[in-house]
């Protein structure tokens, strides 16, 4: 695969040239309507995902990276279709490189993005929403899945921040290929639920066994002054071993869908090659200039914001259907396949919102949820249209 001809972005210069002479843009056809979620089982996709405002929310600490490979370890077994070929998480974003059925597609984004805000919120002293909504692109050709999976790789690197993939401080990718002592990414799964459940018997059998000795000492008519009473407490604390709630989970990496045919050998020998491909891209956009290194990186302050800059594929109400890149037609046969599923989806759709309850909706859809209100006002709406016709054809009709 000629990958080294290829834009990392994978994508046309400009918004203009992509109108003019393939329909990549997703612009909006419906006044007011939002597009389907539309994702293919047997198609990559590329996903990034925002913090809140962009600050600086996932600084990267020992803490987080713990947390993060733990959850994404824990995703990926409750999720076993899901096949994750390259993830990097920087201070304010995240990338995810995955195939998979669209349900665990998207029930694997929701849970890591769920599970990493309640484990790592209260660490930050954090109480309000942690992530924005995220971007989903599509990976049709192998030249953009190449792409792509080299874009995952400069994180970090482009922006000046390290030297190196492997470099970077928090979760990456990279690091289970390059360096010195490369290793796959593992973490520890805390079972809050479990362990709470646990903890509430505990309190339960030490209070029952309080009220007994109480009861007792009634009996005996030996009252216990309130601080004999209070150290009775504190010594009969209920502990909780709280390490038989805790699981290590290794992420599994998938090879990308071109490669998946090499050796594990030669395969890391191409990530490594990527890599080095990045850091010479970047050293050279830099011009000689100092990355900020992993210190600075470490000492940022979660209240900082980035405003990252939108791309030209996100300009107004246009949004990125996917990779762009040298194929033989997949790209325009994906977007075939995307404006036919939302063609269909939004007469169905109409239909279903007007009362056509018995409609169908085609396949890896979901249906709209429609109030008491709004269905009830939807089938008399249907009625009086009835009604109507029937008044027309009768009125029609010669005396």
């Amino acid at each position: 695969m000629q990958y080294d001809k290829i834009d990392h972005l994978g994508l046309v210069p400009s918004l203009a040239d992509a109108r003019k002479h393939m329909p990549v843009f997703a612009e909006s056809i419906f006044s007011g309507k939002h597009h389907a979620r539309y994702i293919e089982p047997d198609t990559p996709y590329h996903v990034i995902t925002r913090t809140f405002q962009g600050r600086c929310l996932l600084t990267p600490t020992r803490k987080l990276n713990e947390i993060i490979a733990g959850v994404i370890g824990r995703a990926q077994l409750l999720c076993p279709h899901v096949r994750l070929y390259a993830y990097a998480f920087l201070s304010n974003h995240a990338h995810l490189l995955m195939q998979g059925p669209p349900d665990e597609v998207v029930d694997f984004i929701a849970f890591v993005k769920r599970e990493i805000s309640r484990r790592h919120g209260r660490n930050i002293d954090w109480r309000e929403a942690m992530w924005g909504q995220y971007v989903c692109a599509a990976l049709p050709s192998a030249a953009s899945q190449i792409s792509c999976f080299k874009y995952i790789l400069s994180q970090g690197v482009k922006e000046g921040l390290v030297r190196r993939p492997e470099e970077w401080p928090g979760v990456h990718v990279a690091k289970q290929f390059v360096g010195r002592n490369p290793k796959p990414l593992t973490g520890t799964w805390f079972n809050g639920t479990d362990a709470a459940i646990a903890k509430a018997h505990l309190k339960f059998i030490e209070k029952r066994r309080e009220a007994r000795k109480e009861a007792k000492a009634a009996k005996l008519a030996k009252k216990k002054s309130q601080k004999q009473k209070k150290a009775h407490k504190q010594k009969h604390e209920p502990k909780l071993d709280l390490t038989q709630f805790k699981t290590t989970h290794t992420v599994r990496v998938e090879p990308l869908p071109p490669w998946a045919e090499l050796s594990a050998a030669y395969y890391r020998t191409q990530v490594v090659q990527l890599c080095k491909e990045v850091t010479k891209e970047a050293h050279e956009a830099r011009k000689g200039a100092p990355v900020l290194g992993v210190q600075g990186i470490m000492e940022t302050p979660i209240d900082q914001s980035f405003n990252l800059e939108l791309p030209a594929w996100l300009e107004g109400r246009n949004s990125l259907l996917c990779w762009t890149a040298v194929d033989n037609g997949e790209t325009e046969k994906y977007i075939e396949r995307y404006w036919s599923h939302q063609r269909a989806f939004r007469e169905a759709s109409d239909a279903y919102l007007a009362g056509q309850l018995d409609i169908r909706f085609p396949p890896l859809a979901f249906r709209p949820v429609l109030s008491e209100v709004r269905l009830m006002r939807a089938r008399m709406a249907a009625i009086a249209q009835q009604a109507q016709v029937t008044r027309e054809a009768v009125a029609s009709v010669p005396s």
